[in-house]
């Protein structure tokens, strides 16, 4: 078996012809970028997103995903061609710290976020995610984010979404204040 080290560069290929995670693609290329600590599964940093995870915060949020390759690099689900021996390049990556009322702006993410506003209610307990409130409902139905961060933290219902750090930066937007409509106005326009 070819051994995959941290830093190779890799040509991954679904051998079934579906996607690799929840993209329609079944070639992507990739960085490894940690083995699994229970059964030595590559997890790799696609350089598209997909759908994946951020392989415990080795990966940018969306773009990471445990490849099974079975005994040896093209008898698993997956098949690797390693394109590029070496250590990985040190990529320019936004890893800021966020604060709990910090004023954000959604960047790179696989959904229907990109460019909207939000506030950090709090980082997640299980990884390096955040939980962001969208001044807008999450285009996928959000959720609360009860129970799932430090401290606690509650999002308006349909309006919180887990943020790896690199898919947020920061912004000094302000909260959109909407007047509530006038009864009798709304009325009148019918």
């Amino acid at each position: 078996m070819t051994k995959l080290r941290v830093g190779d560069r890799v040509g991954v290929t679904k051998r079934d012809g579906d996607g690799i995670g929840y993209s329609d693609n079944n070639y992507m290329e990739a960085v490894v970028v940690k083995f699994h600590p229970a059964d030595d599964d590559p997890c790799v940093e696609f350089d598209e997103p997909m759908g994946g995870h951020d392989c415990e915060g080795k990966a940018m949020d969306d773009h990471g995903w445990y490849l099974t390759l079975g005994d040896d690099l093209s008898r698993g689900i997956h098949s690797v061609e390693v394109l590029k021996k070496g250590k990985k390049v040190k990529k320019k990556t936004r890893n800021p710290k966020f604060k709990k009322g910090q004023r954000v702006r959604v960047v790179n993410h696989y959904t229907n976020t990109n460019d909207m506003l939000g506030t950090v209610k709090g980082k997640r307990i299980d990884s390096s995610s955040f939980c962001v409130e969208l001044d807008q409902p999450h285009p996928e139905g959000g959720h609360d984010c009860f129970d799932s961060c430090e401290g606690g933290c509650v999002a308006k219902k349909g309006h919180g979404w887990y943020f790896n750090p690199n898919n947020l930066e920061k912004t000094t937007a302000k909260k959109k204040k909407v007047k509530p409509a006038n009864f009798c106005q709304v009325l009148s326009e019918l």
